[in-house]
């Protein structure tokens, strides 16, 4: 960790499938970059931001905010997150092989924001 208020994060995988039936061979290639900061605002409060970015028939990116309360001295603490504030509805997915392409649509959850209260005992 760096001795500052922030910290990143990043990854960057790429998965390869290759299938072969029938003498028909099929490969599917998806790569992905995950990104994260985290700023800590004071001793109580820590904000962070994710992203998600997949390169695949066409891009995508995924972006979620989280807010963090700690109140000092107390049992409670408060999240708020907001996840996919671009929005997105859909996710596609393709696969090619000899004789077809195959393409999975799958649909997303739409923008939401979420409150939780924590008791620690």
């Amino acid at each position: 960790y760096l001795e500052k208020p922030y910290n990143f994060d990043f990854t960057i995988t790429q998965n390869r499938s290759y299938t072969t039936y029938n003498d028909s061979k099929s490969s599917n290639v998806v790569t992905k970059a995950n990104c994260a900061v985290n700023y800590k605002l004071n001793e109580t409060f820590i904000m962070e931001l994710k992203s998600d970015f997949y390169w695949l028939d066409q891009n995508y990116t995924f972006l979620n905010a989280e807010l963090n309360y700690t109140p000092k001295k107390s049992k409670f603490s408060y999240r708020m997150v907001l996840n996919n504030l671009f929005n997105e509805n859909k996710f596609k997915i393709s696969s090619l092989n000899d004789y077809t392409k195959t393409t999975r649509s799958i649909p997303l959850i739409e923008r939401y924001a979420l409150l939780t209260v924590r008791y620690r005992f």
